[in-house]
């Protein structure tokens, strides 16, 4: 029997008609094995509610981990709606479906209300979509002014999960895709739109991306503005032809709570150019040249023929009505000052979503760099419902929940630690709140907004001018906001969330495939530590940055930067498959910055770089000569792993995990030769071992007893145990610290979770590990409570990513250790026998796979001589 309330809450007096909902539900293993039967039913309403069920994880059983339902739902202003979902046999699915159509080269998508057509005919120069009776159309100005023609790749119509459509459906996309060329270039300008369509909804989501897939050139490991690599840009717009046989009278409402504006004037214009905020003109908004390129606070209504201002003011957020005698169809673009500049214009036969606006500046989208807009369409419009959607329905889930389906870690239902909580505070409640950060800088416009504002790099900043820096999801600040969602319900979480993801997946996130492995794909760095951004926008370093009077090195993407948790949380809770293809990107490009590319000279030189180092480390005594290095990075690529499992049910994820574990540590490394007092060196062990713990955690849960379980085990407590015996709060030896500060403080809870989990794991000393985690838990609160580094971006976060170990482990929860013996595996320690007979054993399995194109290409990212030689330029 399946019975799972939750609750949606109206917070914003606005009544709801057809909004769209997407609500991520939980199961423990083995409760829910189908999505046949399945409905929702509104109790407040007492009506069966139409709904789409997106799988979007399994237990290893195959039973359904998550599963997200789409629907739509009518609500009162300010009310509390009461649902349930259930399963019933003789419950009868007989709602509507949506038809899917292709004749020739014409997809057709239909509903009672929405008729979505598009040609798949690749001669076809520009994007045209029919919605109903208007036609739809994307426009690209290239860099000099000119209309640039589109090639059309493929016209497809997919599930959410970004799947073909196999089966009828209630939510559908249809999806188009385009390029424009850049003959200079390796690879041509992207574009695409999805649309997307529930039945039960009269409004269509048009989501617009553009794309360069180019890798950049990043000279001296410097990510400028400005690289050769970039791609330039006058507009992008979306144009809406209204059919001039109809008359059609438009309307235009710059804010919900104001009039709305005739448009008569043909050339009447909406323009954002810039977010209206106190520091409109920071310069976080600049370009190549360093000049700011917001030319005025907020917005302008003007008549662009007269150049005459009609209205202005700080923050727009309109809405455009277009009437005529047959229907009524309303049009908004989502975060319209948020994503600055933004404008909509008026035309004698078209409405243009301007998503970039003409102007006298280039847009520069650097190699690897995408933006997404989205754009909502109510072809049943007149009751102005798309306001609705800067404030969506809440939906609101009960803790116990997520805490009987065990699908966080450490989340407890009757959880309770009230003086961890309260460090937390302000991440929200205070001055220094995330979204009041925003404000600080004005983390605002389309290449910054959704970002956080890393005020901890200000620290000891005495200089003039704000001081810009960027967070990048450091630390997985993702996941730490998920989670406090799930315990909270705070729609605040959401304000922050929402955007975040998609700033990491289109900015944060070098989407690119034409460059080194160790870089493509990767997610790049926060800005470098206490510089100021400048022209490297959110890629770490400039070739300004200067610290101490020297000239700062450069680097790029890097493992000890790669956070998919969070990722995968939000594909499970929302259905997006953005988000797991994200996670997706960062484990392909992480496995390539740690396996190599498989060149044969690339091997050759790694052995000159690590191989070396362990045979010169061998004539002063011993050595370990593992294959990865025990730091974080090799902790965020298990991670990573675990996080595909749990998307992807598939064993082969837990094995690679495992792999990299065992090629890391041993339960009888000597733990002298790791010199983890050797503080600044070495701390990130504790990182890797909560990666560690994560994966004992999720193999506990199966029924079926894992080779490595026991040998990991027994490794983790062998560490766990200097801890245990050797170790102190950071801050007690700070001359072993370059800046003794409380960033050091916030990182010793890590410290804590390693004890308290190996007071699951052990089968001994149990009493004084507790003892030992519950020390650093009360060390690193007494001393964060009254700290003024309380307050930063970094601190909160590491708080949130390691939030719930102390309050778990406040009832005794015993694990489910497999008690058989299982393989085992003998240390060996390091010679110049082993290292020499690993470096020829990689030797000859390149020489079987040697590739001629892999090795230029492998030189071409590395020597611009090579490059030309492949014809490259």
């Amino acid at each position: 029997m399946i019975e799972v309330p939750f609750q949606l809450d109206e917070l914003h007096g606005i009544e709801r008609k057809a909004e769209l909902v997407h609500v991520g539900l939980p199961f423990p293993i083995g409760k829910l094995n189908s999505t046949e039967d399945l409905y929702i039913k509104s109790l407040s309403a007492e009506v069966v509610i139409a709904c789409e069920f997106q799988v979007t994880s399994r237990w290893e059983d195959q039973s359904i981990k998550w599963l997200v339902c789409h629907f739509c739902v009518d609500q009162e202003a300010n009310t509390t709606q009461d649902l349930v979902l259930l399963q019933d046999s003789d419950y009868s699915n007989l709602v509507e479906m949506l038809l899917c159509e292709r004749v020739d080269d014409v997809v057709c998508l239909k509903t009672s209300k929405v008729t979505l057509t598009c040609s798949e005919n690749r001669s076809n120069k520009n994007a045209m979509i029919r919605i109903n009776d208007y036609r739809c159309q994307l426009k690209l100005l290239n860099k000099s002014g000119e209309i640039a023609p589109l090639k059309i790749m493929r016209v497809t119509t997919e599930n959410m999960a970004g799947q073909e459509i196999g089966k009828p459906s209630q939510y559908v996309q249809l999806v188009l895709d385009a390029e424009v060329e850049q003959p200079d270039k390796r690879a041509n300008l992207c574009l695409s739109l999805k649309l997307q369509v529930h039945v039960g909804s009269s409004t269509i989501t048009t989501k617009i991306k553009i794309h360069n897939p180019n890798g950049a050139e990043h000279a001296g490991g410097l990510w400028d503005l400005g690289d050769p690599g970039s791609i330039y840009f006058k507009a992008l717009i979306f144009e809406f032809l209204d059919e001039p046989e109809k008359s059609n009278n438009r309307k235009l409402q710059v804010n919900q709570c104001e009039d709305e504006i005739d448009v008569d004037n043909q050339s009447l214009a909406i323009v954002q150019n810039s977010s209206g905020g106190e520091c409109w003109d920071s310069v976080n908004h600049i370009d190549v040249n360093g000049d700011v390129t917001t030319s005025y606070k907020g917005y302008k209504v003007f008549d662009r023929d007269k150049n005459a201002e009609v209205q202005s003011g700080d923050r727009a957020n309109p809405l455009v009505t277009s009437i005529n005698k047959n229907s009524v169809v309303e049009l908004k673009l989502e975060y319209f000052w948020q994503s600055f500049p933004s404008a909509i214009s008026f035309t004698q036969d078209a409405i243009a979503i301007e998503i970039f606006p003409e102007d006298k500046l280039l847009y520069e989208l650097q190699p690897g760099e995408s933006k997404t807009h989205t754009i909502f369409i109510d072809v049943d419009g007149g009751s102005h419902r798309l306001f609705q959607k800067d404030h969506s329905l809440v939906p609101k889930i009960a803790r116990e929940i997520y805490a009987v389906a065990s699908v966080f870690p450490y989340f407890d239902d009757n959880h309770n630690d009230d003086e961890f909580d309260q460090l937390l505070s302000d991440s929200l409640n205070s001055e220094n709140s995330f979204l009041l950060k925003r404000e600080m800088i004005d983390e605002y416009g389309w290449r910054n907004f959704g970002d956080l504002y890393a005020d901890h790099e200000t620290q000891g900043y005495t200089g003039e001018g704000k001081f810009i820096s960027h967070y990048n999801n450091q630390y997985d600040a993702l996941y730490g906001m998920i989670r406090q969602w799930a315990l909270k319900t705070d729609s605040r979480w959401l304000e922050l969330i929402v955007p975040f993801v998609q700033h990491i997946c289109d900015i944060d996130i070098y989407n690119t495939r034409y460059d080194r492995k160790e870089y493509a794909g990767g997610l790049f760095w926060h800005t470098d530590h206490y510089l100021k951004a400048y022209t490297c926008t959110h890629r770490t370093y400039s070739k300004f940055h200067v610290k101490d009077g020297q000239e700062v090195f450069g680097g790029g993407p890097c493992g000890e930067h790669c956070y998919t948790s969070g990722l995968k949380y939000y594909y499970f809770m929302t259905g997006d498959s953005d988000a797991k293809q994200a996670v997706e990107t960062l484990n392909k490009w992480i496995t390539g910055f740690y396996e190599g590319a498989g060149s044969l000279v690339e091997r050759a030189l790694q052995f000159k770089e690590i191989d070396l180092f362990h045979i010169r480390n061998l004539r002063g005594g011993r050595t370990l000569a593992y294959r990865y290095p025990l730091d974080r990075g090799v902790g965020n690529y298990i991670l990573s792993f675990l996080d595909l499992y749990e998307i992807t049910s598939d064993a082969k994820f837990l094995d690679q995990a495992e792999r990299i574990i065992r090629n890391t540590v041993h339960y009888q490394d000597d733990l002298r030769l790791r010199e983890l007092d050797d503080i600044e060196e070495n701390w990130f062990f504790t990182i890797f071992f909560q990666a560690v713990i994560r994966y004992l955690e999720v193999v506990e849960k199966l029924e079926v007893a894992r080779r490595d379980f026991q040998f990991i085990r027994k490794t983790l407590l062998h560490y766990a145990t200097w801890i245990l015996d050797h170790d102190s709060p950071y801050l007690t030896v700070p001359e072993k610290l370059e800046y003794p500060n409380h960033a050091w403080a916030v990182q010793d809870i890590r410290k804590a979770h390693i004890l308290f989990a190996a007071y699951r794991f052990a089968d001994g000393r149990n009493a004084e590990y507790l003892n030992k985690a519950q020390y650093f838990r009360d060390y690193v609160v007494d001393t964060l409570k009254n700290s003024d580094e309380l307050k930063y971006t970094r601190t909160q976060c590491v708080l949130m990513q390691n939030h719930g170990c102390s309050a778990f482990f406040n009832v005794a929860r015993p694990a489910k250790i497999h008690l058989q013996e299982q393989n085992d595996y003998p240390y060996r320690e390091a010679s110049l026998a082993r290292i020499m007979l690993n470096f020829l054993g990689d030797i000859i399995k390149r020489l079987f796979r040697l590739s001629v194109k892999r090795e230029l290409e492998w030189l071409s990212y590395r020597s611009s001589k090579f490059e030309r030689f492949q014809g490259i330029e």
